[in-house]
Protein backbone atom coordinates (compact mmCIF):
# COMPACT_ATOMS: atom_id res chain seq x y z
CA UNK A 1 0.00 0.00 0.00
CA UNK A 2 1.44 3.42 -1.05
CA UNK A 3 0.60 6.61 1.48
CA UNK A 4 0.91 10.20 -0.43
CA UNK A 5 2.59 12.64 1.92
CA UNK A 6 0.25 15.31 2.31
CA UNK A 7 1.70 18.93 1.85
CA UNK A 8 0.94 20.76 5.32
CA UNK A 9 -0.04 24.46 5.20
CA UNK A 10 3.12 26.59 5.83
CA UNK A 11 2.61 28.63 8.49
CA UNK A 12 4.32 32.33 8.69
CA UNK A 13 6.64 32.08 11.69
CA UNK A 14 6.20 35.25 14.21
CA UNK A 15 9.86 36.11 14.77
CA UNK A 16 11.51 38.60 17.28
CA UNK A 17 12.73 41.88 14.98
CA UNK A 18 12.94 44.59 17.39
CA UNK A 19 12.03 46.36 20.72
CA UNK A 20 11.46 49.73 21.66
CA UNK A 21 11.02 50.88 24.65
CA UNK A 22 10.14 54.92 26.02
CA UNK A 23 10.90 55.64 22.62
CA UNK A 24 14.66 53.88 22.64
CA UNK A 25 15.71 50.96 20.99
CA UNK A 26 16.98 48.27 23.24
CA UNK A 27 19.54 45.56 21.87
CA UNK A 28 17.85 42.58 23.05
CA UNK A 29 18.48 39.08 22.15
CA UNK A 30 14.47 38.15 22.98
CA UNK A 31 11.09 39.34 24.28
CA UNK A 32 8.16 36.78 25.74
CA UNK A 33 4.67 37.99 27.21
CA UNK A 34 3.57 34.91 29.06
CA UNK A 35 0.82 34.68 31.91
CA UNK A 36 2.26 34.58 35.90
CA UNK A 37 -0.18 34.74 38.70
CA UNK A 38 -3.20 36.04 36.36
CA UNK A 39 -1.00 38.97 35.70
CA UNK A 40 1.19 39.13 31.58
CA UNK A 41 4.09 39.50 32.34
CA UNK A 42 7.06 40.84 29.46
CA UNK A 43 10.21 39.18 29.91
CA UNK A 44 13.16 40.97 27.67
CA UNK A 45 16.65 39.43 27.79
CA UNK A 46 19.63 41.50 27.04
CA UNK A 47 23.58 40.97 27.02
CA UNK A 48 24.30 44.08 29.38
CA UNK A 49 22.74 46.79 31.49
CA UNK A 50 20.92 48.98 29.90
CA UNK A 51 19.90 52.86 31.38
CA UNK A 52 16.95 52.84 29.13
CA UNK A 53 14.72 50.30 30.90
CA UNK A 54 15.80 51.27 34.35
CA UNK A 55 11.89 53.33 34.66
CA UNK A 56 9.04 52.45 36.91
CA UNK A 57 6.90 52.70 33.86
CA UNK A 58 7.30 52.28 30.39
CA UNK A 59 5.67 51.78 26.58
CA UNK A 60 6.96 49.30 24.32
CA UNK A 61 6.68 48.90 20.94
CA UNK A 62 7.56 45.02 19.66
CA UNK A 63 8.31 44.81 15.92
CA UNK A 64 8.04 41.21 15.17
CA UNK A 65 7.79 40.05 11.63
CA UNK A 66 4.15 39.87 11.08
CA UNK A 67 2.81 42.21 13.45
CA UNK A 68 3.72 45.31 15.75
CA UNK A 69 2.77 45.02 19.41
CA UNK A 70 2.32 48.22 21.88
CA UNK A 71 2.51 47.53 25.60
CA UNK A 72 2.53 49.32 29.03
CA UNK A 73 3.90 48.06 31.82
CA UNK A 74 5.62 48.57 35.18
CA UNK A 75 8.80 47.48 36.80
CA UNK A 76 8.70 43.81 38.27
CA UNK A 77 12.27 42.44 39.02
CA UNK A 78 15.37 42.15 37.11
CA UNK A 79 17.76 39.39 37.29
CA UNK A 80 21.14 38.18 36.28
CA UNK A 81 21.78 35.03 34.81
CA UNK A 82 25.66 34.42 33.60
CA UNK A 83 25.93 37.25 31.23
CA UNK A 84 22.77 37.33 30.49
CA UNK A 85 19.82 39.99 32.30
CA UNK A 86 16.25 39.89 32.26
CA UNK A 87 14.34 42.86 32.84
CA UNK A 88 10.61 41.77 33.54
CA UNK A 89 7.62 44.29 33.79
CA UNK A 90 4.12 43.42 34.57
CA UNK A 91 1.98 44.58 32.07
CA UNK A 92 -1.75 46.41 31.86
CA UNK A 93 -2.14 47.89 28.20
CA UNK A 94 -1.56 45.16 24.97
CA UNK A 95 -2.72 45.60 21.53
CA UNK A 96 -1.81 43.71 18.58
CA UNK A 97 -0.93 45.76 14.85
CA UNK A 98 -0.85 43.21 12.06
CA UNK A 99 1.15 44.65 9.08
Amino acid sequence: MLFKKRKKDKKQIDRFQKLVAGGVEIKALNCRVFPEDDIAVLEITVPEVTEALHYDELDFELYTSCKVIKMKGEFKDAEKKGKLRFYRYKLYEYNEFFE
